[in-house]
C-alpha cells in the first residue's frame, strides 16, 4: 500500500507502506509525460518533492517489482 500525505500541496511528503522490501523508484511526471523528479530507495525512506515545481497538475508513479502506483498530485 502506498500513500501521498496530501494531493494538494506547496511540497509533498511520501511515505511508502508496503510488505515487500525490496526498493522502489519515484517518478513524478508533468501532465506533458516529462519526467520532472525521480528517486530511488528503500521502501523505510521518507521522500521529500515538490517545492520546486511550478504550479500545476502532475503525476506520481511508485514503482516496485512489477507493481506500479500511479497518483495525480496538485501543486499551489
Amino acid at each position: 500500500k502506498k500513500k501521498v500525505q496530501k494531493p494538494r500541496s506547496k511540497k509533498f511528503k511520501l511515505l511508502i507502506k508496503s510488505k515487500q522490501h525490496e526498493a522502489v523508484q519515484i517518478k513524478v511526471m508533468n501532465m506533458y509525460g516529462k519526467m520532472i523528479y525521480s528517486a530511488k530507495g528503500s521502501v523505510k525512506n521518507t521522500y521529500h518533492f515538490g517545492s520546486r515545481f511550478t504550479p500545476g497538475l502532475y503525476i506520481l508513479q511508485v514503482l516496485q517489482n512489477d507493481k506500479i502506483k500511479a497518483v495525480k498530485i496538485i501543486k499551489q
